[in-house]
């Protein structure tokens, strides 16, 4: 009787060009780093269509099964590890979960100017690009296609910074799979350190910084589709931003003064993985919409919630990665 392991799992993500339209992930060009419990990864939901009949017996008759939607859930870290072939140049700088980015609500620009390599990523409400998630539990192959979801990024002093994606698509029969040929980003992650996190003109010292992308995944319902289930679609999104920071004299830096001020202070930090290689966040109109004090270890600390929004369309953040050439 074959073993299989839960460790030996390998995930590969691509975009579609049109929803569900058949896109293969390759194992050469589009496997990802994902981390934890890899049995957890791939999950799927069945809706049963019962109803209790009236009869002379308390004998169940048949239910209808119906559509099956699929999960996966993706532990890694914010890196700038590009995918396994994109080569120096116009793409190198595009992250290998540049795909699952994409599927959460986020548009793509590259280009380069001779020294480095950039890729910007905005928000986007329209033409969301779904992706196709092919997850290998060792020799089970579990295609889920049309896949959209959200994220979370949660870097913690001294940690990890933790990126979790949540995605959702169509179901299909798991087939027997071979991973053969599998290449994988190079594994670039550092700690969470040397931020230059700055609120406003102000460097404070922060304990966590939390971003939670917060989209709205629905399923639409088609009686035209099979098991009518027409798949998902993102609708809506609504990101917030939690920074834990240290409390200083009111003189040198007051978030209470931000409460009632919209916009407030901008937000931006810049993670480097090395010297000339650095992901930027820039929160340009970020919304305080709560200060929580806190104590740690004797410390007083506030938790500042923000809410990410912006008067132009599609203004609420960027994402930069830049490469040197």
């Amino acid at each position: 009787m074959a073993i299989t392991l839960s460790r030996r799992t390998v995930v590969t993500a691509e975009s579609e060009t049109t929803y569900n339209d058949g896109t293969t992930p390759a194992l050469a060009d589009d496997a990802l780093l994902v981390y934890g419990d890899g049995a957890s990864v791939y999950t799927q939901a069945t809706n049963v269509v019962d109803n209790p009949a009236l009869r002379a017996s308390l004998t169940p008759q048949k239910a209808l099964i119906g559509r099956t939607l699929a999960t996966v859930n993706l532990q890694t870290y914010l890196m700038t590890a590009s995918k396994a072939t994109d080569t120096v140049g116009e793409t190198s700088s595009r992250p290998f979960f540049s795909n699952l980015l994409k599927a959460c609500g986020w548009s793509e620009a590259t280009g380069d100017d001779g020294s480095s390599s950039s890729t910007v990523y905005t928000p986007v409400s329209s033409s969301i690009e779904s992706c196709a998630i092919w997850v290998y539990a060792d020799t089970a192959l579990h295609k889920i296609d049309g896949c959209y979801g959200s994220f979370t990024l949660t870097m913690n002093a001294g940690g990890a910074p933790d990126l979790n994606f949540s995605m959702m698509g169509l179901y299909t029969a798991p087939t027997a799979g071979s991973t053969s040929g599998v290449a994988y980003p190079t594994d670039d992650k550092v700690l969470v350190e040397n931020e230059q996190i700055t609120i406003g003109a102000f460097t404070p010292v922060v304990r966590s910084v939390t971003l939670n992308w917060a989209t709205t995944v629905s399923e639409r319902s088609d009686a035209n589709s099979d098991k009518g289930f027409g798949g998902v679609q993102l609708t809506d999104r609504a990101p917030t931003l939690t920074i834990v920071v240290e409390q200083d004299a009111l003189g040198t830096f007051d978030p209470w003064a931000d409460l009632y001020t919209t916009p407030s202070k901008s937000i931006v930090f810049t993670h480097a993985t090395s010297a000339t290689e650095t992901i930027d966040l820039s929160v340009p109109n970020p919304q305080l919409t709560n200060v929580t004090r806190g104590n740690d270890g004797g410390v007083n600390t506030l938790s500042l919630d923000y809410r990410l929004w912006s008067n132009t369309d599609d203004g609420e953040a960027t994402l930069t990665f830049t490469k040197a050439i």
